[in-house]
């Protein structure tokens, strides 16, 4: 019995072995890649690519001459019969009517000059294709950029989830020795019920705290691409736990100064490059408006067969060519109507223009005070943090020697673990703002 026992021992922390080396775990450069490669949003920003290339040749095929070919079969159904006739003494045989006929036809048609319409559609379909280009990337920075959100905030929800759990187990620990002291009669019972509520408290706090994590989880998965329900790890590893002077002091070098990042932003960010895009796409709107005021010039050639047999394609044949030149006298209006429309769009591209760099202003100048304020916090919250732990081991010592009351003992710690949390939202809060000022400049990685 006992070897049966081992063996079924054996196989039950063999499969707990098993199913625990099946459990992923994710790093931050990981999670980036999958996030990227599985993102539907992307994935439909790529797919336009096709679409936007099909459109180039399309501008482009309108250069080339267009081409095409035809060719019929025909039969009369009741063909007249051949007959003798006497003409002016002479017998003469009038055929009758053949009751097949078959032709062949084919045309080729150039455009020479059209007031340089196809010039500024050509022109449109290559900023068109930039656009889709610019999109696409813009797409995959703001995947990253939230992917890093993601990553940062799990990982300092689970910081919280550890203190929160430590902070449980001491509270514990604290009851028991109130407990003990009140069984010797040295604690009053009111000691007891202040530190139970106190446990309860800190149960309630862990809860939400790990229902934080959980649900960060989820989004994080979600955001890959992949089951939210699927259990895996993030590893802390790839992230700072405290920050120091002199990466602040580097960040802060290699970003510059606030103008410094705006003409940055102007440059790299592919979001503005859309809009500069748009702007020459309706400035070949306007050229091609004005196009329908200029005359046009076209030419062609054709080829034709016609018989009653197959046979003799290079005897019955016509070719025919010419050129065609059409010059617009008067439309009813509708050029200036083109013109007109083609104008205003130009000047709502222009505005959107104008709009995109005041928001992206916007959105560095909050990305600079968000830094200024987390490199603050970084100070402030590692001080307070020396204070309270200071003021809670002080107030557990006069506790101990009857100087203190539980009461006061509870909310030291709740200030403790205040400034500790307050920590650590100030560590991962500060790497929240340096990437959030990343993003703003389309420096992000």
């Amino acid at each position: 019995m006992k070897k049966y026992g081992f063996l079924l021992f054996f196989l039950l922390v063999s499969g707990f072995s098993v199913s625990y080396a099946k459990q992923k775990t994710y790093d931050l450069k990981e999670c980036v890649d999958i996030a990227v490669k599985n993102n539907y949003d992307l994935q439909l920003s790529e797919a336009q690519i096709t679409t936007a290339a099909s459109g180039l040749r399309a501008a482009f095929g309108s250069y080339l001459p267009t081409m095409s070919f035809s060719a019929g079969y025909n039969r009369i159904l009741n063909p007249a019969a051949g007959f003798d006739t006497l003409i002016s003494g002479v017998t003469t045989h009038i055929p009758g009517t053949e009751p097949n006929s078959f032709s062949m036809g084919g045309s080729a048609n150039l455009t020479i000059f059209d007031g340089f319409s196809r010039e500024a559609e050509y022109a449109s379909a290559k900023e068109r294709t930039k656009v889709t280009e610019y999109n696409i990337r813009h797409t995959k920075q703001y995947v990253i950029y939230q992917t890093y959100l993601s990553y940062i905030n799990h990982i300092r929800n689970w910081q919280i989830v550890k203190i929160r759990r430590e902070n449980l187990s001491l509270g514990k620990t604290e009851l028991e020795q109130i407990k003990a002291r009140y069984d010797a009669g040295i604690t009053a019972i009111d000691a007891v019920y202040t530190q139970e509520a106190d446990l309860g408290n800190r149960e309630s706090q862990l809860i939400n705290a790990e229902n934080d994590f959980n649900i960060s989880k989820a989004t994080l998965l979600t955001l890959m691409g992949l089951d939210p329900t699927m259990e895996c790890e993030f590893l802390e590893s790839g992230l700072p736990t405290e920050i120091n002077t002199i990466e602040v002091d580097n960040f802060r070098r290699s970003m510059g100064s606030f103008s410094q990042a705006v003409n940055r932003a102007l440059e790299n960010r592919y979001d503005y490059k859309v809009t500069e895009s748009n702007i020459a796409i309706a400035e070949q709107g306007v050229r091609q408006a004005y196009s329908s005021y200029s005359p046009s010039l076209n030419a062609n050639l054709g080829w034709n067969w016609q018989n009653n047999e197959m046979i003799g394609l290079n005897k019955k044949n016509t070719w025919s060519g010419g050129i065609q030149l059409q010059i617009p006298v008067f439309s009813n209006f509708r050029p200036n109507n083109t013109v007109q429309l083609a104008k205003l769009q130009l000047t709502n591209e222009e505005i959107n223009q104008k709009k995109a760099e005041q928001s992206l202003k916007q959105a560095i100048q909050t990305a600079y005070l968000n830094l200024d304020a987390s490199e603050k916090q970084i100070d402030v919250t590692a001080k307070s943090v020396i204070s309270a732990q200071q003021n809670y081991d002080s107030m557990k010592g006069r506790m101990n020697v009857g100087a203190a009351t539980t009461t006061d003992l509870t909310l030291a710690n709740a200030q403790l673990i205040t400034a500790q949390i307050n920590a650590v939202n100030a560590v991962y809060g500060y790497i929240f703002s340096q990437k959030g000022v990343l993003f703003s400049t389309g420096d992000i990685k």
